[in-house]
């Protein structure tokens, strides 16, 4: 590319103009660059890939989330109680659904299939098995402590004014 931009710039400051062969040579070069351009900028889109993706298939496009242990593949919301809760939809900011990048190598991930047929990839936990067959079991973990609900304090009744 930078060849080509040098070539052009030179072609270009010269006060003569072209013979006939080379005019056609720059005119292909240019065709050749808009083509080759094309797909290359297309490729940089910065929209979200659509995915099919099968019940029980691997092939989930997802981003990647980090923490400082690894890699997350699944997600295990609790309730402020402790209960593990399930069937929970994450959305982001912008109301994206949340997936992740639940390849691991080594579990096969199965996904809820909605009403119109399609899987539902950001329901959390996600139903994780081994290659064996064997379930993936949630992971033990620490709550922290929530502060006690301190009970409500109503103001006392104002007292009514007595008639004269």
């Amino acid at each position: 590319m930078a060849i080509a931009i040098v070539v052009s710039v030179r072609l270009g400051r010269r006060n003569r103009p072209l013979a006939k062969g080379g005019r056609m040579l720059a005119i292909a070069a240019n065709v050749l660059i808009a083509l080759i351009a094309v797909p290359a900028l297309a490729s940089m889109g910065t929209f979200h890939p659509f995915t099919m993706v099968e019940s029980g298939g691997s092939g989930q496009a997802g981003q990647q989330l980090y923490t400082p242990s690894g890699v997350v593949t699944n997600i295990y919301p609790y309730s402020r109680d402790g209960k593990p809760l399930t069937d929970v939809l994450l959305y982001d900011q912008d109301g994206r659904a949340l997936t992740l990048d639940s390849k691991t190598g080594d579990a096969t991930t199965d996904y809820p299939v909605g009403a119109d047929g399609q899987p539902i990839t950001n329901a959390y936990p996600l139903h994780e098995r081994h290659l064996s067959g064997d379930p993936v079991p949630a992971p033990r973990v620490a709550l922290p402590p929530w502060p006690a609900q301190s009970p409500t304090v109503s103001p006392p009744p104002s007292p009514t004014p007595s008639p004269r």
